[in-house]
């Protein structure tokens, strides 16, 4: 994913391998990147017991996806579930990350 930095203004790729994972305590675990022009760290956001199951959910559900797409499905009714799963997944993260309880 194509990324512009808030500190630096470059644009850079962020991949997978550039994601950190800190340990919070209380089963939360803040997700972070840095820009690798400038280093500035940016919260993705955390991740809770709660989070961590919305998207074991998703994993398993774009699995059955992928299988259904190969036999020949051009829509699934679990492509609207893992939205929805996506959007609670998304409010979870970002309720750590604001600092709600």
């Amino acid at each position: 994913m194509k990324v512009t930095c808030e500190e630096c203004k470059k644009d850079f790729q962020a991949t997978n391998d550039m994601i950190k994972e800190n340990y919070l305590g209380s089963m939360k675990t803040e997700v972070t990147y840095n820009c690798p022009n400038c280093g500035k760290k940016f919260i993705i956001g955390v991740m809770s017991t709660k989070a961590r199951k919305l998207k074991r959910e998703m994993e398993k559900l774009r699995c059955v996806i992928v299988e259904k797409f190969k036999i020949g499905y051009k829509e699934c009714n679990e492509q609207k579930v893992i939205k929805d799963l996506g959007n609670q997944l998304l409010a979870e993260m970002n309720k750590y990350s604001r600092g709600d309880k």
